[in-house]
């Protein structure tokens, strides 16, 4: 006998073979599920790529001024009168870090470019020649002036 308060099977079904009614995922459902779960996931590893991309830019970028700075650093420890600071342009190909970069150093010591003659015009351009981005191969600068410890024109 059944008490009043006994609730009547749930989850049956309306034969009562008693096998529940839950309803699963159809294959539709699943594979609508899979092709968005699938546009994500290439959304994310396209940006991804940009990220590695960007950054491997910004790294050449980083080893171009390095390289700028360390020539300047030579070029500014020397005398004045020092050959690698005779009058010209020169240009030099320089590996780091399995990179190559186009290294031009330009010097010049007439008062057309550097307001006289006796100070020189120091100019680093280095370019990374093997960089991925465009914007990455652009070419850095570093200018600096030397004046000679000889008295001149521009000591009055």
């Amino acid at each position: 006998m059944k008490s009043a308060n006994a609730r009547p099977d749930k989850g049956k079904t309306a034969e009562g073979t008693g096998l529940k009614s839950e309803r699963g995922f159809t294959l539709i459902e699943t594979v609508v599920s899979l092709v968005v779960m699938m546009i994500v996931g290439l959304g994310a590893a396209s940006l991804f790529m940009y990220a590695v991309r960007n950054n491997s830019g910004a790294a050449d970028r980083a080893v171009a001024i390095a390289i700028a700075q360390q020539r300047m650093e030579r070029l500014r420890s020397v005398a004045y009168t020092d050959a690698s600071l005779n009058v010209g342009t020169t240009n030099t190909t320089v590996v780091s870090s399995g990179r190559n970069y186009r290294v031009q150093t330009v010097i010049c010591a007439s008062a057309i470019c550097s307001g006289s003659a006796t100070i020189k015009k120091i100019i680093i351009q280095v370019t990374p020649t093997s960089a991925g981005t465009v914007w990455a191969s652009n070419s850095v600068s570093v200018t600096a002036r030397r004046a000679s410890p000889i008295p001149g024109g521009f000591i009055q």
